[in-house]
């Protein structure tokens, strides 16, 4: 149980630092997609979506609802750490999309928590896997 609250607590934070991110277009500039509210782009930005990730725990972000293809597309899926050689450290699922037309769509990630072979979070799981949806207007 302290487990459980210990990783909703990161979590959290992620999303609440996320919040505090500021976005703005800027014609191929690299802008954080933060969750909660509209991220703003024009064609030919990079959007990135970073997410918390305890890979240890069996923390897997994936792209649960693509964005719509006429908006944007993903391009890029990685993980990144400081310092990977601490065991149960933590890690960023980084995704990065390209703005590729005008309009608005929405992507939604979800922590697929220990998840099989075929992506699926095992019953016994389910309470840990969580959704997030991220909301970008292109003009």
């Amino acid at each position: 149980m302290a487990r459980n609250r210990c990783r909703w607590v990161a979590l959290l934070g992620v999303v609440a630092s996320s919040l505090l991110a500021a976005s703005c277009g800027g014609g191929g500039s690299a802008i954080d997609v933060t969750s909660g509210r509209v991220t703003r782009a024009e064609v030919g930005d990079e959007l990135v979506i970073r997410l918390s990730a305890e890979p240890g725990l069996g923390d897997a972000w994936q792209v649960a609802e693509p964005p719509d293809p006429a908006v944007a597309r993903v391009v890029d899926e990685s993980s990144e750490t400081d310092d990977p050689d601490v065991a149960g450290g933590l890690w960023e699922d980084v995704f990065t999309l390209e703005a590729i037309g005008e309009g608005r769509t929405t992507v939604v990630m979800h922590n697929c928590f220990r998840c099989d072979d075929e992506g699926n979070t095992p019953p016994e799981y389910a309470d840990e896997a969580v959704d997030i949806t991220f909301t970008i207007e292109v003009r």
